[in-house]
C-alpha cells in the first residue's frame, strides 16, 4: 500500500471516529436520538445534522475502501467542515482542550480551514494519481 493511500485511510478512519465519538459523547450525556442531531456533544465539538453525519460515514468509508469516484464527497464536506467547525483534526483539538490548552478562536479557525483546504487538495491528487496511471496503462497497452 502506497503511501498517499494510507493517508486516505488515516483521514476515512478519522472521518468515522469523529460520528462515533459524537454519537458516544450525546449517548454518555443522556441525549435522545431526536436531540443528538442538535446537542453538542460531551467533547466540545457541535453534532452535524443526520445527513451530515450519514456523508461523513459513506465519505470515510469510501477513503478507507480507497474508493477514488467517491472522493467528491469530501468537497461536498468542505463548506459544512469550516461552517459548522466540523474539523479533521478534532482530536488534535479534543486532546487539547483535555488537557487545558486553550487556542484563541480565530487561530483555530484559521488552523481548521487550513488543514481542510490541504484535506481537499491531498484528496484531489490522490484521486488524480490513479486516474493518470490507468491513462497511461492503457496507452501503453495500445501500444
Amino acid at each position: 500500500m502506497k503511501i498517499t493511500d494510507r493517508i486516505a485511510l488515516a483521514l476515512g478512519v478519522v472521518d468515522i471516529g469523529y460520528v462515533a465519538w459524537t454519537i458516544f459523547g450525546t449517548v454518555k450525556i443522556g441525549a435522545t436520538a431526536h436531540s443528538m442531531s442538535q446537542n453538542v456533544a460531551d467533547v466540545g465539538l457541535p453534532f452535524p445534522d443526520f445527513v451530515v453525519a450519514i456523508v461523513f460515514v459513506a465519505c470515510g468509508l469510501a477513503l478507507i475502501l480507497r474508493r477514488r469516484r467517491l472522493a467528491w464527497l469530501n468537497y461536498v464536506l468542505l463548506p459544512f467542515r469550516v461552517g459548522l467547525v466540523l474539523p479533521t483534526l478534532y482530536p488534535v483539538i479534543a486532546l487539547l482542550a483535555a488537557i487545558g490548552v486553550v487556542l484563541p478562536s480565530l487561530a483555530t479557525y484559521i488552523a481548521i480551514v487550513v488543514t481542510e483546504i490541504a484535506r481537499c487538495a491531498f484528496i484531489y491528487f490522490w484521486q488524480r494519481e490513479q486516474s493518470n496511471h490507468s491513462v497511461a496503462g492503457v496507452a501503453s497497452a495500445a501500444v
